[in-house]
C-alpha cells in the first residue's frame, strides 16, 4: 500500500487586527477607542496590526481609501524602513518588502478622515505562498460625523 502525503506548509498570509484602536482628536486629545466609537473629522486614528505570511515572505501590503475622504499612511520608524523597498510609499499606504527579509511584522496603520460619511478601507497582503494561497484581503468600513 502506498501513503503519500504533503510535506509542504501551505498558508495564507493573515493580518491580525488589534481590537483596540488609538485616537488623536483633532484638538490633540489622545485616547483609546474601539470600532462601535466616532470619528470625527479630522481625527488621527492608529490602528496596530501583525502582517504574517507564516512560512513565506511577505511581498506587499496595501491599504486603499477614498482619498477624498480619507488619508492613509503607515507611520515607521526608521530601523523598520531598512526592510522596504525603494517602490514603498508609506504615506499613501503601499508597503512593499524587500525579497526574502521579512516573514511577520508589527505595523500601525494611521488614517485621518477629511469628510464625513461612511469610509471603506480595503487592505491586500501578499506573500510568496504559491496560489491560491499567496493573497489576504478584507476591509473594514467606519462612520465619521
Amino acid at each position: 500500500m502506498a501513503v503519500s502525503c504533503n510535506t509542504e506548509n501551505v498558508f495564507s498570509p493573515s493580518i491580525r487586527f488589534s481590537s483596540v484602536l488609538y485616537r488623536t482628536s483633532a484638538e490633540g486629545v489622545k485616547d483609546t477607542i474601539t470600532f462601535s466609537d466616532s470619528l470625527h473629522i479630522g481625527d488621527t486614528v492608529y490602528l496596530p496590526m501583525i502582517l504574517d505570511g507564516y512560512y513565506d515572505y511577505l511581498i506587499s501590503f496595501t491599504a486603499q481609501a477614498d482619498s477624498d475622504k480619507v488619508k492613509v499612511s503607515f507611520p515607521c520608524d526608521d530601523e523598520f524602513r531598512k526592510y522596504l523597498a525603494s517602490s514603498s510609499d508609506l504615506e499613501h499606504g503601499k508597503m512593499v518588502f524587500l525579497p526574502d527579509q521579512v516573514y511577520a511584522c508589527y505595523v500601525t496603520f494611521a488614517y485621518v478622515p477629511v469628510k464625513s460619511g461612511t469610509h471603506r478601507i480595503d487592505f491586500l497582503l501578499e506573500s510568496s505562498a504559491r496560489d491560491p494561497y499567496s493573497e489576504w484581503s478584507g476591509h473594514f468600513e467606519i462612520g465619521v460625523k
